[in-house]
């Protein structure tokens, strides 16, 4: 059995999750955790190497990374299943914001026929663009959120520029 690693908030607030993790291990799980023999490394050293591994685990799966930020703490409920199956991707907010808006008899004749109304569907795509759109201006700030859209909509405002070749 391994011993439990408690960290205080005040440790990570002050910047001391990785030495307090590495002040808990053994020296072969440092070594695994490091992948390098760190029997004559410092403490300090240790949590420089292990601060550089993260930073490019962190690197090489950032998309994965923020699309898993997205989904922190949203729980989808059963009603929610009807919207997903059609418009994968929603987040929980604009689900419930869609739901809300169906009335005691809509929300029945939902669960009976899993049959989105009209309304709800109609709003459903306009926020499926909306979506899109910020999708695309995300990706304009932070590279790993870049898609086609972004690229599409830097060309189209670039056009817009005053002195940009037309």
């Amino acid at each position: 059995m391994h011993p439990r690693l408690q960290i205080a908030q005040a440790q990570v607030e002050n910047g001391d999750l990785l030495r307090t993790t590495l002040e808990c291990l053994s020296s072969a799980q440092i070594d695994g955790l490091l992948g390098q023999s760190s029997g004559e490394l410092e403490l300090e050293s240790q949590v420089q190497a292990l601060s550089r591994k993260l930073g490019s685990f962190a690197q090489t799966t950032k998309t994965q990374l923020l699309a898993r930020l997205y989904q922190l703490e949203e729980v989808p409920t059963a009603q929610m299943n009807h919207l997903q199956k059609q418009f994968p991707g929603f987040p929980v907010s604009v689900m419930t914001e869609l739901l809300s808006q169906l009335s005691p008899a809509e929300m029945a004749a939902l669960q009976s026929t899993e049959r989105l109304p009209l309304h709800i569907l109609e709003e459903a795509r306009s926020y499926v663009q909306v979506l899109r759109l910020n999708r695309a201006l995300e990706g304009l700030y932070f590279e790993a959120l870049s898609n086609a859209d972004s690229n599409t909509l830097a060309w189209h405002t670039l056009s817009g520029l005053p002195g940009w070749p037309t």
